[in-house]
């Protein structure tokens, strides 16, 4: 009779614990998807049609013209004498919980008219609201002279968006881009920001040096997640395929404790 209700209670837990396998291994197959579609979501492509110095704007060309026409005698040619970083080498800026600022420093020194330099950023932000990401460059003191004909252009290649574009002195308190996320998630944007000089700037700006900083935030860090907790699915899988193990490694125990059971009865 004890020997009856034992195989009983045997059956009714392997009966228990396969449901929960099968559980298991379809909520692993489901989470493997899930993942697996959110990366294809998450892949940021930069245009290939980069803003080089010769085509930021048809003011420059007017610009150039009309510098040559007034100062024959000393005719500067449109060139590009700093050098230009390419997508792929661009510098990143991180910014999660407790780290919601981030900046880069930018120096230029002895442009001359039509120069430009160009920089690429990457800024990953961790976090699991919506964000509002702000940017500005700051000049720093001693290097008023050159900021006042210094012109910056900011384009956010994720959306094609040109932020700014004007006298780098005088742009906005911030330029904004809002991220949206509805739980734990890292999210990219890429920047491309150039400074350069009309082509009409005289001979009283040459030999000199600017200074900035780039810096990018989020006002407070009520949205934003430690690093690394938007990709946790390898995590997520190793614990679903532990469950899913631990449960067969025990159904397997049972039933040969079925078995055991069943054959010392006869």
């Amino acid at each position: 009779m004890e020997s009856s209700q034992t195989l009983k209670r045997l059956r009714i837990v392997i009966v228990v614990l396969s449901v929960l396998l099968v559980i298991s291994l379809a909520a692993l197959s489901a989470t493997l998807i899930h993942f697996s579609g959110l990366q294809d979501l998450a892949t940021v492509e930069i245009p290939n049609n980069i803003i080089t110095p010769e085509s930021l704007s048809h003011e420059a060309e007017y610009g150039q013209a009309l510098y040559h026409a007034d100062q024959m005698h000393n005719a500067v040619v449109l060139t590009n004498t700093s050098e230009t970083a390419r997508p792929g080498s661009e510098t990143t800026i991180e910014l999660y919980k407790r780290h919601a600022e981030d900046n880069d420093p930018f120096q230029v020194t002895n442009m001359f008219p039509g120069d430009a330099e160009t920089r690429y950023y990457r800024v990953r932000v961790s976090h699991s609201a919506d964000v509002t990401v702000h940017y500005h460059a700051t000049i720093r003191p001693g290097y008023e002279k050159l900021a006042e004909v210094m012109m910056i252009r900011i384009q956010l290649l994720t959306t094609g968006q040109t932020m700014y574009e004007g006298l780098m002195r005088d742009m906005p308190e911030s330029v904004s881009h809002t991220l949206t996320a509805s739980s734990s998630t890292t999210s990219e944007l890429e920047y491309e920001i150039t400074a350069y000089l009309d082509t009409r700037v005289g001979n009283d700006y040459q030999n000199k040096s600017l200074i900035a900083d780039f810096s990018w935030w989020v006002d407070g860090d009520g949205g934003l997640t430690p690093p690394g907790t938007g990709d946790n699915s390898n995590v997520i899988i190793f614990r679903i395929a532990i469950a899913a193990f631990v449960s067969a490694a025990v159904i397997v125990l049972l039933y040969r404790r079925k078995k055991e059971a069943q054959k010392n009865e006869r």
